[in-house]
């Protein structure tokens, strides 16, 4: 297996699709007054969601790819290349915040990454992570119908045995690997991403409060991923 599943190519196609994400921690950064804060990010790619933070905070990312880390470093967001499988080169609780954004799935071990995660931040530090769901109840009928766990075609030009993601969750797993790398979960962010069947249709029925509602409800069968803020117990 190569030692970082991606590409730099692959994620400037994939820029577009994250515009939630990079929302999301913009709000953040305002109700949770992120500022003065030493910030990492994990797989940290070209750098767009440290440059929100960077102004007011002192960022730092872990990119494994080098072209990657290399853009983000010219645009102005020091990024430290690394494989995430391995220890990083840092010093313990020196952070206030590390972000993990559509990372884990990409690991061998995922585990010793949020474990890392863990001996980086300060004592009450927060950490926020997101992955994909493929097992939205889109996702359950096509594979039902034989269309794989890779239904939803991330990415296009990979076949099932070469596809960037090799780890796949559920709330309640997402949820005990949190707990058990020492992390309690804050906050359920995962309904800014709704995959409700026919949604399109039903926001033209101005049925948006019962979409935020599916989601909320059950966001294994109707969000696109488990976005989550925990903090370091």
């Amino acid at each position: 297996m190569k030692e970082v599943n991606y590409s730099f190519e692959r994620l400037q196609v994939d820029f577009g699709e994250r515009g939630h994400i990079r929302n999301t921690i913009a709000q953040l950064k305002k109700t949770h007054a992120i500022s003065g804060c030493r910030v990492l990010e994990l797989g940290s790619g070209a750098g767009a969601n440290l440059a929100i933070l960077q102004p007011e905070n002192k960022v730092l990312g872990v990119e494994g790819l080098a072209d990657a880390a290399a853009h983000a470093t010219r645009l102005g967001v020091n990024t430290l290349v690394a494989n995430l499988d391995n220890t990083l080169p840092l010093e313990s609780a020196q952070y206030d915040w590390v972000l993990c954004l559509d990372v884990l799935e990409h690991l061998m071990a995922p585990d010793h990454t949020l474990r890392e995660a863990h001996r980086l931040l300060k004592p009450g530090g927060k950490l926020l992570i997101n992955v994909p769901n493929h097992f939205t109840l889109t996702g359950r009928l096509r594979m039902l119908l034989g269309a794989g766990i890779h239904w939803n075609r991330f990415f296009p030009g990979s076949h099932d045995w070469d596809n960037p993601h090799i780890r796949f969750f559920i709330p309640s797993s997402i949820r005990e690997l949190l707990a058990s790398t020492g992390f309690r979960i804050i906050s359920d962010l995962s309904a800014i991403a709704p995959a409700v069947p026919m949604s399109h249709q039903m926001r033209q029925l101005h049925l948006h409060g019962l979409i935020d509602w599916l989601a909320k409800r059950n966001p294994g069968l109707f969000c696109g991923g488990f976005f989550l803020l925990a903090e370091r117990a």
